[in-house]
């Protein structure tokens, strides 16, 4: 089985871009996708229920849940059904080989106690925590002592070892969930691409985005592989 979940709120433009490059992804018709939309925006929600209706499983709370408990529930249940899930937000663009490169590196890290989780990100603009200089190493992966979670995927032995981490936080909106995953997993890694394969758009109304600037100089990457078009079947890991 192949599960893939998105978190929808109120950002129908983001949206459409999101689910647009994820119709094109390599395998995207070998996946159950499990969308969770907040009850807030109903050009959103008719978004989602179009989206490959034969495949998607739509959500919509019935009640606000806010960011860290929608996307805590869509983690939970995808990996609660299957061994290995994959985790996109309204904003975070999959390249078209995101699915591939997710798959190889479910397999190739299953049982690699130190790599907690899978990241489709890097940054090529800014020289922050996710930086790597643009580079032609299309195919090849590393890891690093971090957790990115804009457009990720992890197994579930190792989910169930965090998550009670991450539920006592779930009310508290000033605390994004994900940095206090990154605390429960500080000894741990993630893998990447040496070129991204997610972009994050998410300039605005965002949760934790303060503004358009900010996200340009903290997050937007100009470089990733659909700038490129250098999209691969096969990946090698970078020594």
């Amino acid at each position: 089985m192949n599960t893939l979940s998105i978190t929808l709120y109120n950002r129908p433009k983001y949206t459409q871009i999101v689910l647009d490059h994820l119709d094109l992804c390599y395998n995207i018709d070998k996946y159950n996708i499990f969308i969770y939309c907040e009850p807030n925006n109903k050009e959103v929600i008719e978004l989602a229920k179009k989206f490959r209706p034969q495949q998607t499983q739509v959500t919509i709370n019935p009640t606000r849940l806010g960011c860290n408990k929608n996307i805590y529930q869509a983690l939970n249940y995808g990996l609660l059904i299957n061994d290995f899930h994959i985790h996109l937000e309204d904003d975070t663009v999959p390249g078209k080989d995101f699915l591939l490169y997710c798959e190889w590196c479910r397999e190739y890290y299953k049982n690699t106690d130190e790599i907690f989780s899978v990241s489709g990100y890097v940054n090529s603009n800014n020289n922050i925590h996710q930086f790597i200089e643009q580079n032609n190493d299309f195919n090849k992966i590393s890891t690093r002592n971090w957790f990115t979670p804009w457009g990720w995927a992890t197994w579930k032995h190792k989910w169930l070892s965090v998550r009670d981490f991450i539920t006592p936080f779930l009310n508290t909106s000033s605390v994004s969930w994900d940095l206090i995953l990154h605390q429960s997993i500080k000894n741990k890694k993630e893998c990447f691409p040496m070129v991204s394969r997610i972009q994050n758009i998410g300039a605005e109304n965002g949760s934790f985005c303060p503004s358009a600037d900010w996200h340009r100089k903290n997050q937007y990457n100009e470089y990733w592989i659909e700038t490129t078009k250098k999209y691969q079947i096969n990946f090698i890991e970078s020594i």
